[in-house]
């Protein structure tokens, strides 16, 4: 199954999971019993798995960058029960520690590869950013079409929407798993 996103969504009626897929038009939707399919003709948008409450405590407001593997067992277990594919685990949360090897135009490097950002922004070489590949999702359920490089808004670090530049990152490592000194 393609990349995928988890929002977790608390109300004082109804707790849910949405897992997003895309940000397709939904053209229609199916209600399995616990779950809700989303589909832009035949392509699946999203679940949304309702009253997630009854069946596990989340500790969280909005997206989950990284699902650990007991939490992946529930959602599975649920989406296996309404006749649904498991969602298969992520060893990265999509937010790749980078650093910049060219600023005209703007080239990164992560673990896994070089990417070119499509976009000006005030960065040096050498800078370590913070880099979400295109087919990923922001905290603010923008669906991305293009590499992007996260300002400290897009990390909910602040409302500042500069570049994040953290010249202490590993790029060797997720933004959000990160080993202590």
């Amino acid at each position: 199954m393609k990349n995928y996103a988890l929002f977790y969504s608390f109300s004082k009626e109804r707790e849910s999971l949405l897992i997003l897929f895309s940000d397709e038009e939904i053209t229609y939707q199916k209600d399995l019993g616990r779950v809700i399919v989303s589909y832009h003709d035949v392509d699946v948008v999203s679940y949304r798995i309702k009253d997630i409450n009854k069946i596990i405590k989340i500790h969280a407001d909005g997206m989950i960058p990284l699902l650990n593997k007991e939490l992946l067992s529930i959602i599975n277990n649920v989406l296996i029960k309404d006749g649904l594919k498991p969602l298969e685990e992520k060893k990265h949360s999509d937010f790749y520690n980078a650093a910049v090897i060219n600023v005209n135009p703007i080239k990164v490097k992560t673990i896994d590869g070089e990417y070119i950002i499509n976009k000006e922004h005030k960065v040096k070489l050498n800078d370590h950013v913070v880099l979400v590949k295109k087919g990923s999702f922001l905290f603010d359920k923008t669906y991305l079409k293009e590499d992007h490089l996260c300002s400290y808004k897009d990390l909910e670090i602040s409302n500042n929407e500069e570049v994040f530049i953290d010249n202490e990152l590993n790029i060797n490592e997720d933004f959000f798993i990160t080993e202590e000194k």
